[in-house]
């Protein structure tokens, strides 16, 4: 799946987008006879989280489907070193620059978990460019104490990991998100994705980018729990729909506010005159971890397909039976383009000279049989022990 990218004004990026239409899964224009569907990744990973949603017929065969990388990750590389704070407010601002130079119209936002936060911010800086709005596992205002220490602790192990450019703990801190945020690192899928992921971050630290592309990743992670205010979401004027696990362990919390904010969304319509314009949905069986459009996509695309269809909450299906539903990660149709992550060879001992793997390689290509190697061996001996 080819990437292309747009360039941002002012700013020391471009951004890296994918984009399927019905007519070509690796376009590179908006095709105007469909609607567009933008979808809104979580920090960390990339466009390609989204690979199960491009791969489902009810919606790359409807929809121009467009996934943005986020400056400083996947392939949106940073040109010089970023020292502003990066807010989610920021992405949203980039993600609108980007679409009106692609041309999108109103666009259907999907966030995925925090990813949520750039959707939010989208709908509400720019309502004439929504369509809709789905967020998939929001994120939370408060996480538990348990929760937010361990974060902390892991966000402070990656920054020290790359001053001290600390390749190995990178890659097993980068195992770690996958593992904390899936629930399901043990899938053939995910840990290929994981193995990817990992690759990825440790070319970065290698070409030096990675320097300069964590403040805007740390700066997003920090403010993960700053929500929108109530009072600014109950602004939103386009259909709203949430999709939540049954099983998610912070899920009260969860629902309390989201439940909050449907309720509030409704019943402003109804002073309107309008139909209910907000609706929660609850994924029954065994769904868990936060990425469930990556870690569940069968009921996630079944029920995002169907709102998107109909653009009204009032329409939508119940749950689909967890006894009939697949609850598994799936292997993208086309593979990752890792086209530009490559480590580079190590730079020669000296200009001129050959590094030792290059003679022996050149050695063998003479057809030598092996290498004398001289050493000088220097022997002394203390006498008074004799």
């Amino acid at each position: 799946m080819p990437l292309f990218t747009v360039k941002i004004p002012n700013q020391p990026y471009s951004l890296a987008y994918r984009l399927s239409t019905p007519a070509s899964k690796t376009a590179e224009t908006i095709d105007p006879a469909y609607p567009t569907v933008l979808f809104c990744h979580p920090p960390w990973v990339d466009s390609f989280f989204f690979y199960p949603q491009f791969d489902y017929p009810e919606l790359y065969q409807n929809y121009n489907l467009l996934a943005i990388d986020m400056p400083g990750h996947g392939s949106s590389h940073i040109d010089s070193p970023f020292t502003e704070e990066y807010s989610w407010q920021n992405a949203a601002d980039d993600f609108y620059r980007a679409l009106k130079v692609l041309a999108t119209g109103p666009v259907h936002l999907v966030g995925s978990a925090v990813g949520g936060l750039t959707a939010l911010r989208l709908a509400l800086s720019h309502p004439e460019i929504t369509e809709s709005l789905t967020i998939v596992a929001p994120p939370l205002e408060h996480e538990p104490e348990f929760v937010e220490e361990a974060f902390d602790e892991w966000l402070e192990e990656i920054e020290k990991a790359v001053a001290d450019r600390d390749i190995e703990s990178l890659e097993s801190l980068s195992n770690y998100v996958f593992d904390f945020c899936t629930g399901q690192v043990g899938d053939p899928a995910l840990r290929e994705m994981m193995d990817e992921y990992g690759y990825m971050v440790q070319v970065k630290m290698a070409s030096g980018e990675l320097e300069s592309a964590l403040p805007i990743c740390s700066s997003l992670l920090r403010s993960k729990n700053m929500l929108p205010s109530m009072r600014e979401m109950e602004g939103i004027n386009c259909p709203v729909f949430i999709i939540e696990s049954v099983n998610n362990p912070q899920r009260a919390a969860r629902t309390d506010l989201y439940t909050n904010v449907v309720d509030k969304l409704n019943e402003a319509a109804s002073r309107s005159g309008k139909p209910p314009n907000a609706a929660k949905h609850l994924l029954e069986g065994a769904v868990i971890g936060r990425w469930i459009t990556l870690t569940n996509p069968d009921p996630v695309n079944l029920i995002l397909a169907e709102f998107l269809r109909t653009k009204s909450p009032g329409s939508l299906p119940s749950s689909p039976n967890p006894f009939l539903t697949t609850y598994v990660a799936r292997r993208p149709s086309t593979p990752r383009d890792i086209t530009g992550f490559t480590i580079l060879p190590p730079p020669k001992l000296a200009p001129g000279r050959k590094t030792l793997g290059e003679m022996m390689d050149e050695l063998e290509r003479k057809g030598q049989a092996g290498v004398n190697v001289e050493v000088e061996v220097s022997v002394h001996v203390d006498e008074s022990t004799i």
